[in-house]
């Protein structure tokens, strides 16, 4: 805070009056203006600092729990079962359990897994090392010494699935295989120094029946090959593609899928290779610890936010306590401005309305019923008995927490999680939370950020008078000390001529 300040004139030298003193205290009906512009501005500045400390906490908390995405996700369906899957090693099979699946024990047997539709190219060159990265860097053109023979100048052009392609004999393979991977040709060129090869495959696993009704062209391959590029390589015919054969807990009747992952009820299943006869076991067991886990850890959460938010609801203001003033401040230590400012902060949010909207929104919800799926109670979250002046806290009971996902995990999503129709828990908080956070952020602190700004110009406006008042004040000492020198040097002059005469 800006004060009267020593700027370490020479006063009262002949006075021997303590100027800055004196001047400090007529000057100090201005100095008081400028102390409780100091203090609003503080105290505003203060508000803001925890109005916008609750909106970060509860954007964490929402992030975390009322997120489908947050790393403790209650909003999640997959939050509330996790599978243990027991499967061979190196089955020919991967099992994913979805967030739907179920228990049980199945047998899959695949006779076959989904190809795509390709090309093959011939071996290129006659070295055990195949092409290099510099000679499929290189221009087309100069490639010799091939199994395919010599490169020869001029255009290539060729088309695949109705895209055509036109390159010269100083584009280098890898600018051919990029351009085609990058068209809507939907195939992928590629070249290995395992095969020694040229391969162009499809995009698109299945078989391509050119007699369906609707036969799916992105299963097959077409192709024009105008320059007999891709002859040379090898690349004229193509081999089509086929569907997987499955069969299902021994049943006698295939599944032709036109790809190599298959989802029932909840269980992704991704075939690697065929099984053989015998085909693989599976099974899967719901494990609900880490559902208990997160729902205990979003409890102690829940239960610290709300005591907070509680807290500074409540908390009246010590009216002894205001932000300090530069002279308050130079007569204490440090750790006294840090306890004296911590005790200036209580009360600041006492009995905000929209603060205590929230609260009241967030206790009702405890007691609430999640349309059919019941109570927070019915899943053993149950509420602390009322106490005045506390926050209603929740009180877990795991082991029926437990019992509960165990008779219908669907059940416990649909009261914390579901996000249909006013939803669960979880999705009835982040909306009251949202609003909190919307209405505080354009109401409360954008009216604090305009009253800061004005609290800044008035405050100096106000210095600068302080300012003015002090210097004249000053400067009507400075005149009193001339005066008074002059008196004293009169004085002594007359001393002088009055006492020096006769011997």
């Amino acid at each position: 805070m800006a004060g009267v300040q020593n700027t370490n004139r020479i006063t009262g030298l002949f006075s021997t009056l303590d100027t800055d003193a004196l001047v400090k205290a007529m000057a100090m009906n201005q100095q008081n203006k400028v102390n409780q512009l100091d203090k609003k501005k503080q105290a505003a500045e203060w508000k803001k600092d925890q109005l916008t400390e609750i909106n970060n906490k509860l954007r964490i908390f929402k992030e975390s729990y009322t997120s489908v995405m947050g790393d403790k996700s209650l909003i999640a369906r997959k939050t509330y079962s996790t599978f243990d899957v027991s499967i061979a090693d190196n089955a020919g099979v991967r099992i994913t359990a979805l967030a739907t699946a179920k228990n049980g024990s199945h047998n899959v047997r695949v006779d076959q897994i989904a190809t795509a539709a390709a090309m093959r190219g011939t071996k290129i060159t006659t070295r055990t090392t195949g092409l290099t990265d510099e000679e499929l860097s290189a221009g087309i053109g100069t490639l010799t010494g091939l199994a395919v023979g010599d490169m020869t100048t001029g255009n290539i052009e060729f088309s695949i699935n109705g895209v055509d392609f036109s390159f010269t004999s100083t584009d280098s393979l890898k600018t051919v295989m990029e351009a085609v991977n990058n068209s809507k040709a939907g195939v992928t060129m590629s070249y290995s120094q395992v095969t020694d090869r040229l391969d162009i495959v499809s995009n698109t696993t299945g078989e391509y029946d050119a007699l369906a009704d609707t036969p799916d062209a992105s299963k097959t391959i077409t192709f024009t090959d105008t320059s007999g590029f891709l002859g040379r390589f090898g690349l004229n015919t193509v081999e089509n593609g086929q569907d997987a054969v499955v069969y299902i807990d021994g049943e006698t009747l295939a599944r032709k899928v036109d790809s190599n992952t298959l989802t029932l009820d909840g269980i992704q299943m991704t075939f690697v290779r065929a099984t053989g006869t015998e085909g693989v076991d599976y099974s899967l067991s719901a494990d609900y610890k880490p559902a208990v886990e997160t729902v205990k850890k979003f409890v102690e959460e829940f239960n610290t936010l709300i005591k907070d938010l509680f807290g500074v609801h409540t908390q009246k203001a010590d009216k002894d306590y205001t932000p300090l003033t530069d002279d308050m401040r130079e007569a204490m230590s440090e750790k006294e401005i840090e306890l004296w400012e911590g005790k200036a902060k209580e009360g600041l949010l006492y009995r905000d309305s929209t603060l205590g909207k929230l609260v009241t929104e967030m206790r009702s919800l405890l007691s609430k019923s999640f349309g059919d799926f019941g109570n927070l109670a019915s899943i053993g979250l149950t509420t602390s008995k009322y106490l005045v002046g506390e926050a209603s806290q929740i009180e877990l009971d795991e082991e029926k927490l437990m019992s509960a996902l165990e008779a219908n995990a669907d059940n416990v999503y649909g009261i914390m999680g579901t996000q249909s129709g006013d939803g669960g828990l979880m999705q009835q908080l982040s909306k009251a939370m949202d609003s909190y956070i919307s209405t505080v952020k354009s109401g409360s602190i954008q009216n604090l950020t305009n009253s800061i700004t004005d609290y800044t110009k008035s405050l100096k406006e106000q210095e600068d008078k302080l300012e003015v008042v002090t210097e004249r004040y000053y400067l009507q000492y400075a005149k009193m000390e001339t005066s008074l020198s002059k008196m004293q040097a009169q004085q002594s002059s007359m001393s002088s001529m009055f006492g020096g005469g006769s011997q």
